[in-house]
């Protein structure tokens, strides 16, 4: 029996990813990410092909330091936009985000849902998103490549970083 699993952090879907990162249970990941595996047949591998691919697993997990940051992406026939005013970013929004990154692997998809809007209108370079409610449908970005959110993350955690700072020289320079 052939164990064919994502081959690097590039093959995997959000979905896939954020199973490898909550799920304490090795079996249980090699299940759902080989289609080919059921219960019955995985007690009929040999431990050393096991070994193997529990051990890719893990390779899976530790090399997702990857990603593109891009600003469309189309999920399931819908076009989605990455956030593209900062000063629109709400209160709500940010507290929301905060909570989310706690824990990151387990608000995955959330996350996207708050930085990734439907696509409300565009004229030339310009859009205008629809607006966060905090009940948007955070399962359509589980198909979604785990680069994408790898390189949302950074683009965001960067972007923060870099506005928090400029915010904390602007009150300096006003005291």
């Amino acid at each position: 029996m052939k164990i064919s699993l994502p081959k690097t952090f590039e093959d995997l879907t959000l979905q896939q990813w954020k199973l490898l990162h909550t799920s304490k249970d090795d079996t249980a990941c090699l299940l759902a990410l080989c289609d080919t595996l059921t219960p019955s047949t995985i007690k009929s591998i040999p431990k050393k092909a096991l070994s193997i691919a529990f051990a890719h697993l893990q390779t899976l997990r530790d090399s997702e330091a990857k990603g593109t940051h891009v600003t469309r992406i189309t999920v399931k026939g819908e076009e989605y936009a990455f956030i593209n005013d900062w000063d629109a970013f709400t209160l709500g929004e940010y507290i929301d985000m905060e909570v989310y990154c706690k824990d990151v692997a387990e608000n995955c998809t959330r996350i996207m849902a708050l930085l990734y809007r439907k696509l409300k209108r565009e004229e030339g370079a310009r859009y205008w998103l629809e607006p966060y409610t905090s009940k948007e449908d955070v399962s359509v970005f589980e198909t979604i490549p785990a680069s994408v959110f790898g390189g949302t993350l950074v683009f965001f955690l960067t972007t923060r970083n870099r506005l928090l700072k400029t915010t904390k020289l602007s009150l300096a320079e006003i005291l």
